[in-house]
């Protein structure tokens, strides 16, 4: 069987991913240190009120500790996306008062999902992890050695791969931290953000100003979750001064794209880019393009033409003849409806 680089890396990450797997399981009942240790003698699984909880700058939240590592599941790290924050830049999430359990991943961002599963031998390799969709999808998980113990480790950000348009933090069983955090003595982060057309729909053009960062608020959330790790990761024992952002295939692109966003500058200080990479962002004239055709096969109306320099700030809902940027062909067919600037943030 040819066994090319990313199925070796699918195959790499599914067995080491099972490495960390103890067959005894503990409940709640004997305290972490035993855990902490890691040996074959201490409980596999410690979980309780008092353990496993770490404050952050918007409130506390409670893991577990599994084979000696403390894990975090879903951690927010901004706001639901949904309705009036559609198509914006990400914004802090609510502070709460009681212990957040972060016990369960997060949802994944929006995205096709027929035919994920429809052959049976590549979801038994690729072993794929997905639950609910949503909006609400700005979470992040971090895998660490011990919480707040002084230790300053270096800490990696792993970029889930998927083209933009698909894939979530741990949508392998290889994503799993555990053995990272483990054998490397790291603490290990993965996050979810915005992908596909709610990520990095380009609405500048028919939306004007208030849309300006549309098509890069995938990006950004990115960003906010370096901020995140930024002003956070040291009570999980991590070092806030040596982050290394690391992803593979898509998730390189987007390693690649940091590297030039001036709103990630001083977030990161190492890049890894894995079978992937971006050397330039869209045409702003093309994604803009894109926007109007998306709005078109929505169905929520033509908006005012804003095409070449020649023809910009006509008030018509078709481009000239003579422009030499005109709609793109699904515009001129889309549903009927009355010019707009606006685009529906209902949820």
């Amino acid at each position: 069987m040819k066994l090319d680089r990313r199925s070796f890396l699918h195959t790499l990450g599914s067995f080491t991913a099972g490495l960390g797997l103890l067959p005894a399981l503990r409940a709640e009942g004997e305290g972490p240190s035993a855990a902490a240790s890691g040996g074959d003698d201490g409980p596999a699984l410690v979980i309780g009120d008092a353990i496993a909880v770490a404050a952050t700058t918007y409130g506390r939240v409670r893991g577990f500790i599994l084979n000696g590592i403390t894990a975090f599941r879903g951690i927010p790290y901004g706001a639901d996306t949904a309705g009036a924050r559609r198509f914006m830049p990400p914004q802090e999430p609510a502070p709460w008062g009681d212990v957040k359990p972060a016990l369960w991943w997060g949802q994944s961002a929006p995205q096709i999902m027929a035919g994920r599963y429809s052959n049976p031998y590549q979801s038994f390799v690729d072993h794929w992890n997905y639950d609910e969709l949503s909006e609400d999808c700005l979470k992040l998980n971090v895998w660490t050695p011990a919480l707040a113990d002084g230790g300053r480790r270096p800490v990696l950000v792993w970029l889930h791969g998927g083209g933009f348009i698909n894939g979530n933090a741990i949508e392998q069983d290889g994503y799993d931290g555990e053995n990272f955090a483990r054998f490397g003595n790291v603490v290990f982060c993965s996050l979810n953000h915005r992908l596909g057309p709610l990520g990095f729909t380009d609405l500048s053009g028919i939306g004007g100003e208030k849309y300006a960062q549309s098509g890069n608020v995938g990006m950004l959330d990115i960003v906010a979750a370096l901020r995140w790790v930024r002003d956070n990761i040291a009570a999980f024992g991590g070092d806030p001064g040596n982050v290394t952002i690391i992803g593979q295939s898509g998730g390189g692109a987007k390693v690649t794209l940091l590297t030039a966003m001036p709103a990630a500058k001083g977030l990161f200080h190492k890049a890894v880019a894995l079978s992937g990479s971006s050397l330039h962002g869209a045409d702003q004239a093309q994604a803009r393009r894109l926007g109007a055709a998306v709005a078109a096969g929505a169905g929520v109306g033509r908006p005012t033409w804003t095409g070449c320099s020649s023809c910009r700030g006509l008030s018509t809902s078709s481009s000239p003849s003579w422009c030499s940027r005109p709609w793109p062909a699904t515009s001129r067919t889309g549903r009927s409806g009355s010019a707009s600037t606006r685009w529906p943030t209902a949820p």
